[in-house]
């Protein structure tokens, strides 16, 4: 799949295109969970979610396509290279599932041991320069939704989807640092760690 970006107004493409390796490393694993969703789905596959606050068992996104079935594992790591225990989980969820084919995807990079381990297993590992690549390749009618989840500054919890507010702690080993935490606590106690 290619797309010409040469045919967006140069305005709109440096807009989104624009230092995105900066607003890729500045969403949280969530959005990242949806932005990797949705740049499947703008490829016209039915993605089903199983990350975010519950536990996925080693499988954050199923993609449904007519080639058959596919699982992702989505790393916001920024920092830390993937590691063969990492992969080795995936493989253990892919027996599990019965599905044949997995993509593990995040920002930073993989170790050598995880690189050779997904070859063996035909796990295909996707990262940083991979996604941004994926990104400037959906459709440009559709890039907007992408600059829009790439810019958002409130956050989504989780677990019930509703509002984030920016919280400080107040007791415990995290006190006077600052996290996300759900707007309808005490019903919904999820939390996202604020970026640093």
């Amino acid at each position: 799949m290619s797309i010409n970006l040469e045919r967006r107004p140069d305005r709109y493409r440096e807009s989104l295109l624009d230092h995105l390796d900066q607003k890729l490393r500045s969403i949280d694993w969530y959005q990242f969970e949806k932005l990797i969703t949705f740049l499947f789905e703008a490829e016209g596959h039915e993605v089903i979610r199983l990350g975010g606050a519950r536990p996925d068992g080693g499988i954050d996104l199923i993609v449904i396509s007519a080639e058959g079935d596919t699982m992702i594992q989505c790393k916001h790591w920024k920092t830390w290279n993937v590691g063969v225990r990492e992969v080795r989980e995936l493989l253990g969820a892919k027996v599990d599932s019965g599905i044949d084919a997995a993509i593990f995807i995040t920002l930073r990079g993989y170790t050598a041991d995880a690189k050779s381990l997904s070859k063996k297993h035909n796990v295909v590992i996707l990262n940083e320069a991979d996604v941004m690549q994926m990104i400037r390749e959906t459709r440009p009618d559709l890039q907007s939704r992408i600059h829009t989840l790439l810019d958002e500054k409130s956050k989504r919890c989780p677990k019930c989807e509703n509002q984030m507010v920016l919280r400080t702690a107040k007791k415990g080993e995290n006190i006077g640092k600052q996290f996300w935490g759900c707007s309808t606590y005490p019903r919904c106690k999820s939390v996202l760690h604020v970026q640093p």
